[in-house]
């Protein structure tokens, strides 16, 4: 449906008949009927209906197991022959999905991104807006959040974005190009390929802003630390999809709400200041849960707590969860559980706290070879003052990577904990690191 309704060819050899009806598109192949008798012993054919029609839980099951075939199907004919033949030839393979930006569009174009992104060297994003705020006042932030989690689950060293003023016309400034970068760095990226123009900067001034996400980059290179493992919901959406003829397709009301549920719990923690990532089954069946309840994925990344949105569970989901104690912290998001203001309160662990919501304001925090560090990026157009505690220093002190200096900035010690106040100003990005 990406290219049904309202893309017509621009050169036609017959009229087009407006009249001739547009019918719902669903992805198929030649080997889908096979497949999907194999790997689920029944006939493709009556299970159509329910593809298309039906909300009782034989149509949810069968748009299931119809979309993850699909999804699987796709990951093994492109993403894991291409990812293989790379490795086999010394090349690093990186790129960005469709349509990435919204979990809706997923099931329609892409698969389950953990399965298929798993197979990059280098997983990237296509960014194409650098107004920092959209990277935390609105969902801009689900791409780089998803893609970084995604890579640090399957150990990938480096999350690529490909940034752009595109959605300006190119015609945003130079501070909220840089400030639009470090919002993709503390949600994740490290490789930046510029499509700004030869024009954008002149030399000495793209010169200048390189260097100061080259100074980011050295100090706050190592492994993160995150509060939480978001889930993320892609059973749901699968469940629910139902093919249509419209472009970019449309919705159901679950596949909706799961969506605006989903991105309310993101951005309540991003306001919140709390680092996480994002889950699919695959990366929570592989994790380890820890004595003090704690999880541990298999390469050594440690989360506080599980956060479920509202969403369907599948068998598989149901049973791994079913011993909901031995699961530590799990907070269950829902109209008859945790509301979504009541998260932050609830998590049990913290790199840094901020003392209130600071909205508009990104950090990360990693364990660096010199110590512990935390970057915080301002994404207003206006200074904003913030008061934090951030654990696992020694010698904290505030430094400006744009301006290669340390600034004043008075931390209060309190047991292995420091509180400190800062005033970040328009568009800025400072880090607390190691003195």
């Amino acid at each position: 449906c990406y290219i049904n309704k309202g893309l017509y060819p621009g050169t036609i050899r017959d009229e087009y008949d407006t009249e001739m009806p547009l019918y719902p598109v669903l992805t198929y192949g030649r080997d889908v009927e096979n497949a999907y008798a194999s790997r689920y012993g029944r006939d493709l054919f009556p299970d159509f209906v329910h593809i298309f029609l039906g909300d009782t839980e034989v149509s949810k099951s069968v748009r299931y197991d119809y979309y993850t075939l699909l999804s699987s199907l796709y990951e093994e004919s492109f993403f894991a022959q291409i990812s293989d033949w790379c490795a086999r030839n010394g090349i690093s393979f990186s790129g960005h999905l469709l349509l990435e930006d919204d979990i809706r569009y997923h099931t329609v174009f892409e698969g389950n991104f953990f399965s298929l992104l798993r197979h990059m060297h280098f997983p990237g994003i296509d960014m194409l807006q650098s107004i920092p705020s959209m990277l935390c006042h609105s969902d801009y932030a689900f791409t780089p959040k998803l893609v970084s989690s995604v890579a640090r689950a399957y150990n990938r060293p480096h999350v690529m974005s490909e940034v752009s003023a595109h959605a300006q016309g190119g015609k945003v400034t130079h501070d909220q190009m840089y400030a639009s970068l470090c919002a993709q760095y503390a949600l994740g990226v490290d490789i930046f390929t510029y499509y700004y123009g030869e024009r954008f900067m002149d030399p000495e001034t793209y010169t200048k802003y390189n260097h100061a996400l080259g100074r980011i980059d050295n100090l706050m290179a190592g492994r993160t630390v995150a509060d939480a493992l978001l889930y993320y919901p892609i059973e749901t959406m699968q469940m629910h999809h139902r093919p249509s003829e419209a472009q970019y397709g449309t919705y159901t009301e679950a596949e909706n709400a799961c969506k605006l549920n989903l991105m309310a719990i993101q951005n309540t923690l991003l306001d919140n200041q709390i680092d996480f990532d994002y889950a699919d089954y695959d990366v929570l069946s592989r994790m380890t849960v820890c004595e003090d309840g704690t999880l541990l994925s298999p390469n050594g990344y440690r989360y506080a707590s599980l956060i479920l949105p509202p969403m369907e569970y599948t068998p598989a989901m149901a049973n791994l969860l079913s011993d909901t104690a031995a699961w530590g912290n799990v907070i269950r998001v829902g109209e008859d559980s945790t509301p979504i203001s009541e998260i932050p309160d609830l998590l049990t662990r913290r790199a840094l706290t901020a003392e209130g919501a600071t909205h508009g304001v990104l950090r990360l925090v990693r364990d660096t070879n010199n110590g512990r560090a935390c970057l915080l990026v301002n994404t207003n157009e206006e200074a904003t003052t913030a008061t934090f505690t951030i654990a696992g220093m020694t010698a904290p002190v505030l430094y400006d990577p744009f301006a290669d200096e340390v600034i004043p900035c008075e931390f209060t010690a309190d047991g292995d904990e420091f509180g400190f106040t800062v005033e970040l100003g328009a568009l800025q990005s400072l880090i607390v690191k190691e003195k």
